[in-house]
């Protein structure tokens, strides 16, 4: 049984439970917050060592919204950064062997290693929160394609740093769904992600995945 999940496009550490019992003993550690993940992200551009923290709209379903600022009703979403290192950008043959989407971003020799350790773990968390930061991951054609979007036009989206202020609800109604819109669909195979690490019960029990597809 699966005792949580991760991206589809995602690769890395999954803890499989053998029986019931166990599966509800692992979730409550998660509740607990007794469960630490760690995460690998390619992304675009650098970002700041340190806390990194939106909220995201309470709606089941993609693409997934975040504010820089608190909304009633929102869900916090925290992760840390703990190393953020320059790595030379995938090879095109590289980005052919996993089906890494071109996403439009602009030509460059260099993305950012981000080493994180994920505090909350929302659906597509750390996805949406490294595009709100303008540093989306590689590959994420659902997110990237956002994040070029708010670049060019940096009033477009109604929850970021420069948004409007909206004279009415049906205008930011109307905002909401052009900012949707900007998003692409999501990844076929490979984005720049890995759950390289979990653990639990004070790093009594830990697990590694292997090199990242970028790495190998």
């Amino acid at each position: 049984m699966t005792t949580h999940q991760i991206d589809n496009c995602t690769e890395g550490c999954v803890v499989l439970a053998r029986n019931k019992e166990y599966c509800s003993i692992f979730h409550s550690k998660i509740r607990e917050r007794k469960v630490k993940k760690i995460y690998l992200a390619l992304a675009a551009s650098p970002l700041p060592i340190g806390i990194i923290k939106h909220y995201m709209r309470p709606i089941n379903m993609a693409p997934r919204l975040v504010s820089e600022d608190f909304i009633k009703g929102w869900h916090i979403c925290q992760l840390e950064v703990l190393e953020c290192r320059k790595i030379p950008w995938p090879t095109i043959l590289v980005q052919d062997e996993y089906c890494v989407e071109d996403c439009g971003w602009p030509s460059q020799d260099y993305a950012y290693e981000c080493k994180i350790n994920l505090l909350t773990g929302r659906t597509h968390q750390i996805r949406a929160q490294f595009a709100a930061c303008k540093a989306p991951i590689i590959g994420d054609s659902m997110y990237m394609h956002a994040a070029i979007a708010e670049m060019t036009n940096p009033g477009l989206n109604p929850f970021g740093k420069y948004k409007r202020d909206f004279i009415s609800e049906s205008e930011k109604e109307t905002a909401e769904v052009n900012w949707i819109a900007q998003h692409g669909k999501e990844p076929r195979v490979a984005i720049g992600l890995q759950a390289c690490q979990i653990s639990w019960d004070e790093d009594e029990h830990i697990y590694k995945a292997g090199l990242p597809w970028w790495r190998r």
